[in-house]
């Protein structure tokens, strides 16, 4: 990338320096690689991990590109009921929500409290999930290998937050440009008003109703 260089610091760790500052860190954790920076803690990919093909193992960079089947995704399912049913409340999301037939990455909201959530990586199966990264709103890592974020929210943030991960993309953009056009900001974290007031949405059908739209179940988006 222009303006981007690459330094090696040790075998876990790497700094991206722009225009001759160092602006992120890539560090390997449990065998994978994260980055500081905004596009990696929302989306689990950036290009500047990118940057690391051709300098560490492919198989530690570059997975939230694979291709992986629902059934995998039931096993993980399964491996999730037996351990987070009796202490959390959450939804799968993302393209297995919506019935696609196959998944790049499972995006998990959880509604819960931040100090049960800071206990979430104790309850999980370690030996099948491996974190990345971890905040007091994000746990991400690897699920049998699958790429997979749990995202706290609270009663007033679910809903959209359940909306904007399961997509699709064009679905999601669809929506938040009608927000706009009534001059309203639909967001991950709430939709708001002209005034930047959040509108209460305690479920995905009030956001639809209140941009006067008629209500798509998941697999329809």
């Amino acid at each position: 990338m222009e303006n981007y260089k690459l330094n090696k610091v040790s075998d876990s760790t790497y700094i991206v320096n722009k225009d001759g500052k160092d602006e992120y860190k890539l560090t390997k954790v449990n065998g994978f690689w994260s980055c500081t920076c905004t596009g990696y803690y929302y989306h689990g990919t950036c290009k500047h991990i990118d940057m690391l093909k051709g300098k560490v193992v492919d198989s530690e960079i570059g997975l939230v590109d694979e291709i992986h089947t629902l059934g995998e995704i039931d096993k993980i399912k399964q491996s999730l009921e037996e351990t987070l049913s009796n202490k959390y409340k959450y939804t799968l999301s993302g393209d297995y929500r919506r019935d696609a037939s196959i998944v790049t990455t499972l995006p998990i909201v959880v509604e819960c409290s931040e100090k049960d959530f800071g206990l979430l990586l104790n309850v999980l199966d370690k030996e099948r999930f491996k974190a990345t990264l971890t905040s007091e709103n994000i746990v991400r890592g690897y699920y049998d290998r699958v790429p997979t974020i749990f995202i706290r929210v609270n009663a007033q943030t679910a809903a959209t937050t359940l909306l904007s991960t399961t997509g699709s993309k064009d679905e999601t953009a669809r929506l938040r440009k009608i927000a706009k056009i009534k001059g309203w900001k639909l967001l991950e974290n709430g939709l708001y008003d002209s005034n930047e007031k959040l509108i209460n949405t305690p479920t995905e059908q009030s956001v639809y109703e209140l941009l006067g739209e008629k209500y798509k179940e998941p697999s329809q988006r």
